[in-house]
Order: C-alpha cells, then structure tokens, then sequence
C-alpha cells in the first residue's frame, strides 16, 4: 500500500517564497522612481515658470534680465522678490534645499541687482537619472539635462 504524504517539499516553498520576494521587490521599488520622475517633471515645469517670469521682466525693461552674475537661490529674495517678476508665488522644491534640491538663477552679465542682463540660466538637480544631473533651462529658449552645473551664466553647449 502507498503511503500519501500531504504538503509541500523544501523546493517548492523555497520557489514560492524567490517568486512572492521579486514580485514585493518590483512593487516596492516602482512607484519610487516614478515618484522621483514625478518630482523631476515639477521641478521642469518650475524653472519654465521663472524663464516665462524672467522674459515678461525683460519684455518691461528694455530687453534686459535681472542681473545676478553669481549663482542665487531663484526663489529667494534675489530673483522671485524682484520687482516686476509677475509670479503670484515663489515655486519652491518639494525636496529639502539643505539636500542640494533648490532653483538656482545666473546671469553672463549686468551689474547685480539692475536690469542689465543679456542671457540668463536657471538650473536644478535631478533625482530620476544616475549620477549628478541638472535640468537646465537658458534664456536661448534652450532646455533639457546636462552633466555639469552652468558656470557664468552660459547655457551648457551639451543639453540632453
């Protein structure tokens, strides 16, 4: 007579166990790089929003930007509390500024604080790619990510 064992071998739970552990690892980490892509498409549309900003200052004074010839804080007083910079509200990252997250303006000219400026370049750093990476939007109408951050106010020559 055959004796039926009831359950399961050592195999197949351990099978079931690899398959339940990549099914919570996909779910875990998914939702996390689209919440960064998610942040990353906020932070674009922001800096859209300074550049638009930016232009409607220039269209009043003359053709010329707000000059900053050091790299500043673009929701801070030095740009966002300008006179004449149409913005109902300072966009500000969602991410902690002492973590890097944070809207920088710079211009390739001017004497600081005057319309003066002829090209201008704000920036952030990303989290969705690998590495260190800024989205960059110029005052060229140029936009997209680059590897460096913009030094003097010049749009990067390589945006992706």
């Amino acid at each position: 007579m055959k004796t039926v064992h009831k359950g399961f071998t050592l195999i197949e739970l351990l099978i079931v166990v690899a398959i339940i552990s990549a099914l919570a690892a996909f779910i875990v980490l998914t939702p996390i790089s689209t919440t960064k892509k998610a942040r990353d498409a906020r932070r674009m549309s922001d800096l859209q929003q300074y550049h638009a900003a930016m232009e409607a200052y220039a269209n009043k004074n003359g053709g010329f930007y707000l000059a900053r010839t050091s790299a500043n804080d673009a929701s801070g007083n030095t740009v966002c509390g300008t006179a004449g910079m149409n913005l109902s509200s300072c966009p500000e990252d969602s991410q902690s500024p002492a973590s890097g997250y944070r809207y920088r303006y710079q211009t390739r000219d001017g004497a600081n604080g005057s319309a003066s400026a002829t090209e201008f370049v704000f920036w952030t750093r990303i989290e969705s790619r690998s590495g260190t990476n800024y989205l960059v939007v110029c005052s060229t109408g140029r936009s997209g990510i680059s590897s460096a951050i913009p030094t003097s106010g010049i749009c990067p020559a390589t945006l992706n």
